[in-house]
């Protein structure tokens, strides 16, 4: 059975496995805690699964000021919020095959008047099969930035969002869909809408029945109003890197950046997708998420996707051994500096394995 340690110093660590002791889990706290004074972040929460369980789950520093990060904090995702976009898409094609077509014109779903187009290339259809590779030639994002976001919590539904800001030339990059990569963080929620209005069902609803809830992952949420009290007050807090505190913030295209998690929640996936749906869901579903792939980076038997946003940097990782981890960070960093972070936790990851 895991069981959680509570440090001096603000570190609580998961262990799971024969063979450790608190001074060893004391050990490779401390050296995640090194990691965390040498580049300046306020937190870091990481979880590790082996063989398709979770293995440990470390967080040192501070969710906020004066209350230590846990395992349970809940951190904002960022992009890596965009993998459980890809993996709901994934979970209705398998549940409900005649709702949606990878390859169909998305209008066939959508009832929008006029229809969706490229106005550049009007009698080319935009699929969902692009939207969930980056290809549809959709503008990468808004012209928000933090000042304008809506705090915490977006107003209106995704519909009442896109269709004007896709009625609008600028709302397109010029390549015709499905010719060329570009990601798009507009063309996440634009796939996210596509999948609620082919179940007929809020997107946060559908996602949160086929995969959070299958998994067990009950700390994790679309909307900071959708926390309950306890959650909120376990909410990491986005810190820049002065240290200086950001509010809590969401997107009008939310779908592809405003998740909110645990470490512990996102083990739970990992290691779901590391084992073919670790029984939770069926392997089809897995390899066509996979395969295709949706929203998640394939490269050589490893999958990945990272995240980055005012005050949150988040990365998770698998391979197909039953083996992943995820980062989850609440303070921005410059981006070498981040690299060199995120390079010294996967060592620390690897080095664990050894142990």
């Amino acid at each position: 059975m895991c069981r959680v340690v509570a440090g001096a110093l603000a570190v609580a660590l998961v262990g799971c496995g024969g063979g450790s002791s608190e001074g060893s889990e004391a050990g490779r706290s401390s050296r995640l805690e090194s990691v965390r004074a040498e580049y300046g972040v306020r937190s870091i929460a990481l979880a590790v699964v082996r063989d398709g369980a979770l293995a440990e789950a470390v967080a040192v520093g501070e969710a906020d000021a004066g209350r230590p990060a846990r395992p349970d904090t809940i951190y904002s995702l960022a992009s890596v919020s965009k993998v459980l976009v890809g993996l709901t898409a994934a979970r209705l094609l398998e549940v409900s095959p005649d709702a949606i077509d990878l390859d169909a014109d998305v209008n066939d779903v959508l009832d929008w008047t006029p229809p969706l187009a490229h106005p550049g290339h009007p009698d080319v259809p935009i699929t969902l099969r692009q939207l969930l590779r980056h290809e549809a030639s959709v503008v990468g994002d808004t012209e928000a930035d933090y000042e304008t976001y809506p705090k915490p919590d977006p107003d209106g539904d995704l519909g009442a969002f896109l269709r004007p800001f896709l009625a609008r030339p600028e709302g397109w990059l010029p390549a015709a869909p499905g010719s060329a990569y570009a990601y798009s963080n507009v063309g996440v929620a634009l796939a996210a809408h596509v999948l609620e209005e082919a179940a007929g069902e809020p997107f946060e609803a559908l996602s949160e029945r086929l995969v959070f809830d299958p998994l067990g992952m009950d700390d994790t949420r679309w909307f900071f109003g959708d926390l309950s009290a306890a959650q909120q007050a376990r909410l990491a807090r986005p810190f820049d890197e002065d240290g200086e505190p950001y509010e809590h913030y969401g997107f009008d295209d939310w779908p592809s950046g405003q998740l909110r998690s645990t470490s512990l929640d996102l083990a739970k996936l990992l290691a779901a997708l590391s084992t073919d749906g670790g029984g939770v869901f069926p392997p089809s579903t897995v390899r066509a998420f996979e395969s295709v792939p949706m929203l998640i980076d394939a490269d050589d038997g490893v999958f990945s996707h990272a995240g980055g946003e005012a005050g949150v940097n988040t990365y998770v990782e698998y391979r197909k051994d039953g083996a992943g981890y995820a980062v989850l960070v609440n303070s921005d960093l410059e981006d070498d500096a981040l690299d060199a972070l995120m390079d010294d936790v996967a060592g620390l990851v690897q080095a664990r394995a050894g142990e």
